[in-house]
């Protein structure tokens, strides 16, 4: 939740969440609503079953495509989350094939059982 709120207070940065829905819908219930982008604007792989045993670096290189076509943002940040780092998903690797966007696409290793609350914001 820490990285989202830091992503959140940059201007014109947009978080992709590569995460199950509870973790988004607890997001949504925790947010305010401040911000350049209305607060409850975070698109989501929404990870599955499915995900979790095939794997889900084709649903996050969607979520990024699609996010570049419909958000108008400077900056485009992908956070991982617990399910999506336990299960090994590369979304690192799949980050860096965006290296020739039009706007910059960059990742951020933030699952829960990796630190603290204040850990999520350096």
């Amino acid at each position: 939740m820490a990285a989202m709120r830091t992503v959140h207070g940059i201007t014109r940065a947009i978080p992709i969440l590569h995460s199950g829905p509870g973790c988004v819908e607890k997001l949504e219930r925790d947010f305010g609503s401040s911000g350049y982008f209305l607060s409850h604007i975070f698109p989501c792989t929404n990870i599955s079953e499915k995900e979790v045993i095939f794997g889900g670096e084709g649903k996050i290189k969607e979520t990024i495509e699609n996010a570049l076509k419909v958000i108008d943002a400077d900056l485009y940040v992908v956070l991982t989350s617990c399910s999506s780092e336990i299960v090994g998903d590369d979304a690192e690797e799949v980050v860096r094939s965006f290296k020739n966007a039009k706007k910059p696409v960059i990742y951020a290793s933030t699952p829960g059982f990796k630190g603290n609350n204040y850990l999520g914001h350096e």
